[in-house]
């Protein structure tokens, strides 16, 4: 299935291992779906959530704003929400990218789709 958004937000030029996809857009939220090859453990959920913290973690100490982002787990799946309501608008793609580099650094991860429950 091919998805309008991937080639706007450049997914294709990451040089992900797994499948991403921009299903839709919902204003200056996003949110990240993320797909196990396995069933989700505690263990991969904290994996996952320290990988993006550790990647996220030097635009912090340069004070670069990549937004609010809370990581949780639901129906199986890590769900990743990143809110970009007070991050200046060059760095809007860095944040999503960011998220989705981190997550490549975690092995077992089938795909991650954008938005794909979005309300618009």
């Amino acid at each position: 299935m091919e998805y309008e958004f991937d080639e706007m937000m450049e997914l294709n030029q990451l040089g992900l291992y797994y499948e991403a996809h921009c299903v839709d857009f919902d204003g200056e939220c996003f949110t990240f779906g993320v797909y196990l090859q396995e069933d989700l453990t505690d263990e991969k959920f904290a994996e996952i959530n320290k990988a993006v913290e550790d990647y996220i973690q030097p635009y912090s100490e340069e004070e670069i704003d990549l937004g609010y982002m809370d990581i949780s787990k639901a129906n199986g799946k890590v769900v990743i929400y990143l809110d970009l309501g007070n991050v200046e608008p060059e760095n809007c793609d860095l944040a999503i990218h960011s998220i989705l580099k981190a997550l490549n650094k975690v092995s077992g991860i089938q795909s991650v789709m954008i938005n794909e429950n979005s309300v618009f």
